[in-house]
């Protein structure tokens, strides 16, 4: 994600320098933001808008969610015993490529019907299996172990991604997002809203008042 992070100033400090015709109708420009829904996560892009009609995003978004395998009766235990998390999170990296059409609808406001690909980076909780031990040694009680023990994978898939948003231009180089998200791939669904900021080369300088 870093790399993106990276890219995203550099796609302000390009946007900057080179205003020229070219930028009079294409706009370059980086978003970052928070998501969540039946998950939390970030966001980070690079977004390209060309002849102020077609949009092309190059991002990453970096997801959790309670584990979908975790027993409803596990307990990570009490007492110094006690090692387990409570809340086993799942955790989703996906970068992506989308793509898509802008719709214009003032000087100020845009609606972005965006969608792609990407694949998404797994790091799972799996293999639940029920732990026993009550923790008492020489008459004392320690506390309890967490009641299950379980086992940490990785896996990779593809995943299909519709991410249209409605921006606010609030000025030539900055403005606010709000994005609906939904990510379906063969372990997990989607299905949020994010908000974000973006920062670049976002609409002209001039506004011209729309009639």
């Amino acid at each position: 994600m870093k790399y993106l992070y990276w890219l995203l100033i550099l796609a302000f400090l390009f946007s900057q320098q080179s205003y020229g015709q070219f930028w009079e109708n294409n706009y370059l420009y980086g978003n970052i933001g928070i998501t969540g829904g039946n998950y939390f996560g970030a966001n980070v892009g690079a977004n390209l808008i060309f002849n102020e009609k077609y949009f092309i995003n190059v991002g990453i978004l970096s997801l959790q969610t309670e584990s979908n395998e975790k027993p409803n009766d596990y307990s990570a235990g009490s007492g110094i015993l006690g090692s387990g998390d409570s809340d086993i999170m799942d955790r989703y990296n996906t970068p992506f490529v989308t793509a898509g059409y802008v719709l214009k609808l003032s000087s100020k406001f845009r609606v972005i019907f965006d969608g792609g690909l990407g694949l998404q980076f797994r790091h799972y909780a799996t293999d639940f299996k029920v732990h026993e031990s009550n923790g008492t040694f020489g008459g004392f009680n320690y506390g309890s172990s967490p009641s299950h023990d379980f086992e940490w994978k990785n896996d990779v898939s593809a995943a299909f991604i519709i991410h249209p948003r409605l921006e606010f231009l609030l000025s030539h180089i900055y403005g606010v997002g709000i994005s609906p998200l939904f990510i379906l791939n063969k372990n997990e669904t989607f299905i949020g809203i994010g908000i974000h900021n973006i920062i670049g080369n976002i609409r002209k300088r001039a506004i011209i008042t729309d009639e």
